[in-house]
């Protein structure tokens, strides 16, 4: 496709008359992990593309060099973080972290005092691990106590087309070693 062509064309100039500097204040902060570097990268992207990353969404997760997102720690806090912004109605974590949220899910029933099914808690743990799952009761009790759509994210490409509902932003190439992406 020829349009395609010249607008990767015209990206590819732009990045390479493009100085982007990252300020991080609080870098020499400790922290626990990498969690931010999902969001990190959409936002490098998000400059280069000049498209920007709507205001209501959240992220976290760290990314490798492959543009794998890895589980990080914490989910439940920054769930309850991202809440505490009114502004946030979509969050998207590592799909590795669904299974935290379902841990706090099943303790949160025990807490309240109701009967936890441990064959259901069992099928959301089986289901958890099929690379295609349903949302379910998990997602939804999250939404009811914090406001906010929980959205899960395997790779880099799965962030993209959660934030901005799009496919063709980059070409993903499956080679036998490797996993790249290409604007």
């Amino acid at each position: 496709n020829n349009n395609n062509n010249t607008n990767r064309h015209l990206l590819l100039d732009k990045y390479n008359n493009l100085d982007i500097h990252m300020h991080v204040p609080m870098g020499s902060v400790s922290k626990d992990g990498p969690s931010a570097g999902v969001t990190m990268a959409l936002s490098f992207l998000s400059v280069l593309l000049d498209k920007p990353v709507p205001s209501d969404i959240a992220m976290t997760g760290e990314i490798t060099l492959r543009g794998i997102v890895l589980p990080i720690g914490g989910v439940k806090e920054k769930l309850m973080g991202a809440h505490l912004n009114a502004n946030i109605k979509r969050m998207i974590v590592p799909r590795e972290n669904r299974k935290d949220l379902i841990k706090e899910y099943s303790r949160s029933i025990e807490e309240a005092g109701e009967v936890l099914d441990h064959h259901l808690i069992n099928d959301l743990i089986k289901d958890n691990e099929d690379n295609e799952f349903k949302l379910t009761q998990v997602e939804d009790y999250y939404q009811n106590k914090y406001g906010i759509s929980l959205f899960y994210a395997k790779e880099f490409y799965d962030i993209i087309k959660i934030v901005w509902n799009e496919d063709e932003v980059l070409l993903k190439e499956n080679n036998s070693r490797l996993l790249e992406y290409h604007i």
